[in-house]
């Protein structure tokens, strides 16, 4: 079994968890107000966790890391949207990352995520028309790249050469992230209280 297969087998339980956290916000979206808060809610986890991502992503050996950026994308599209960026809430609660290997874990659930993005991209063009490709570059994703995108990190994935200890401290990252960021996204989007 690859690398990449084992992450996606042991942690479908926390991959669920956080789709199912998603479902109800994104099938109520019916305004741009409702999608900026989405956005939000996105960069007010994605923004910090790309900033730990890649302060230990550094002797990884990840040849494309520069290109693998997503807060900027929602940024660009909030601004686009026509709302105002100077009030995000960021979190504190970050997946413990201190090492590449757990740097690489958190990276594959925001990798795996401009998958999904495809999908999200239909909803949002069906439930709000009016959006432009300006306000929808975060789920886009990398766009008609996107397969060959994570093609090419789960070929990393699956030929690097990790310990047993690092590959489970990845998988430990890997977890965390999703459980941190469905928390996250409960207590903004759905108000479940604090987090």
């Amino acid at each position: 079994m690859t690398l990449t297969q084992v992450l996606k087998k042991e942690t479908r339980k926390e991959h669920q968890a956080l789709e199912k956290t998603l479902i109800l916000p994104m099938k109520a979206i019916k305004s741009v107000e409702d999608y900026s808060a989405i956005l939000k809610a996105f960069y007010g986890f994605i923004s910090p966790l790309e900033k730990l991502i890649h302060q230990h992503v550094q002797g990884s050996g990840l040849p494309d890391m520069q290109l693998r950026r997503q807060s900027h994308w929602l940024i660009n599209d909030i601004k686009s949207l026509g709302g105002h960026t100077d009030d995000l809430v960021l979190s504190e609660r970050m997946p413990l990352i201190q090492k590449p290997c757990q740097a690489v874990g958190a990276l594959y659930v925001l990798e795996g995520s401009t998958l999904g993005g495809q999908v999200i991209v239909k909803m949002l063009r069906s439930s709000l028309p009016q959006l432009t490709g300006n306000s929808l570059s975060f789920f886009n994703g990398y766009g008609a790249r996107t397969a060959a995108m994570w093609q090419s990190f789960q070929h990393y994935l699956d030929t690097e050469v990790l310990s047993a200890e690092q590959q489970e401290e990845l998988l430990g990252a890997a977890r965390d992230t999703f459980y941190r960021f469905d928390k996250w996204l409960q207590s903004s989007l759905n108000k479940k209280g604090e987090y």
